[in-house]
């Protein structure tokens, strides 16, 4: 006689490793990282390092610190019983600089002519915009040159380049 027992064996899946989109940001600001389609009753933990590594955060995102280059970071899921992903997601936050202040050349006209102002070196790529102040405000104009009508008194505008991901010079030049 032989005897014969019956053992149940439960197998959990291994999670799939979580989707997550690569960014692009201006050097200084922040990144906020998330996953795509987070699944129910997973925990997501954001690293450092592709193993190991410093755990960064717990959820479906994280925000990650000012940076001014580019970094990955690295997120991986874990179910209920603690199985962890096959392996963690890469993620590559891409740092663009910032484009430096334009030079432009001021104008000196008669009281009530038009005074045709210019960036001196416009760079391929970049947008630039004309204010009356010199931080925040609404742009009078955008392009490498600005034109102001009637100019009766001595005045100073500004101009700022803008590259096409949004990224603003951090100051802009008094003409």
């Amino acid at each position: 006689c032989t005897a014969s027992s019956q053992v149940t064996v439960t197998v959990n899946p291994v999670p799939a490793s979580p989707v997550v989109n690569n960014v692009t940001i201006c050097s200084g600001a922040t990144a906020l990282l998330q996953v795509q389609t987070p699944q129910p009753g997973f925990t997501y933990n954001w690293y450092d390092a592709t193993t190991a590594g410093t755990l960064l955060s717990t959820g479906t995102s994280y925000t990650t610190p000012a940076l001014t280059t580019t970094t990955t970071y690295y997120v991986g899921a874990t179910n209920t019983t603690g199985c962890l992903s096959v392996a963690r997601t890469p993620v590559t936050v891409t740092v663009t600089n910032l484009p430096a202040a334009p030079i432009a050349n001021g104008a000196i006209v008669c009281s009530g002519s038009n005074a045709v102002l210019s960036v001196t070196n416009p760079q391929a790529g970049l947008t630039y915009n004309w204010y009356s102040i010199a931080t925040g405000g609404t742009s009078l104009a955008s392009g490498i040159s600005f034109t102001a009508n009637n100019v009766t008194a001595n005045t100073i505008y500004y101009v700022e380049s803008v590259t096409t991901g949004g990224c603003i010079s951090t100051t802009r030049t008094a003409v």
